[in-house]
């Protein structure tokens, strides 16, 4: 009895480590920003078009690479 206990409770704290890992995954993944000022602010550059983070009116020049930053303003 003892044995299953401790395999139960080991399953469960897997299982919790596994979802606090997801949700962090997923809540960062969902940022958005109203501007590259607060995306940058938050340490997200050169956001490629691929990326959930991407959108549309972050990319000025529209060549698919939002709130761009060059080496030199690193």
């Amino acid at each position: 009895m003892r044995k299953m206990k401790r395999i139960i409770l080991l399953i469960a704290v897997i299982g919790l480590i596994l979802i606090t890992a997801g949700y962090g995954y997923y809540i960062k993944e969902k940022e958005t920003f109203y501007n590259c000022t607060q995306a940058k602010l938050k340490g997200y550059y050169n956001i490629p078009k691929e990326s959930k983070l991407y959108r549309k009116s972050l990319d000025r020049d529209n060549n698919g690479v939002a709130c761009e930053v060059s080496e030199d303003q690193l």
